[in-house]
């Protein structure tokens, strides 16, 4: 082939990025998604970038870092907010 045939045919083949590693920061963020919740999202949501900046698919335990961190974030929001409630209208002790 000459290379312009195989320059055409590598431009209609579409970049795939590698596979996802579980590298030390999605390890991380899963574990302290769980138990520190602050940690895990921000830890998350670095190894998401690096996996980006490197050309890979983003971690799926970084990801279920991520999520667990943010659940808790909401939860405690809620319990926050309407514990808030419950001293203001007269119901909290």
């Amino acid at each position: 082939m000459t290379d312009q045939a195989t320059a055409e045919t590598t431009a209609k083949q579409p970049c795939r990025p590698a596979p996802a590693k579980h590298d030390t920061l999605a390890v991380l963020a899963f574990i302290f998604g769980i138990l520190l919740w602050p940690l895990g999202i921000y830890l998350g949501h670095a190894s998401c970038q690096e996996a980006v900046l490197a050309g890979r698919k983003r971690s799926a335990l970084a990801l279920a870092g991520m999520t667990v961190g943010y659940a808790a974030v909401s939860v405690i929001s809620l319990l926050f907010v309407s514990g808030l409630v419950g001293i203001a209208t007269g119901h909290g002790s």
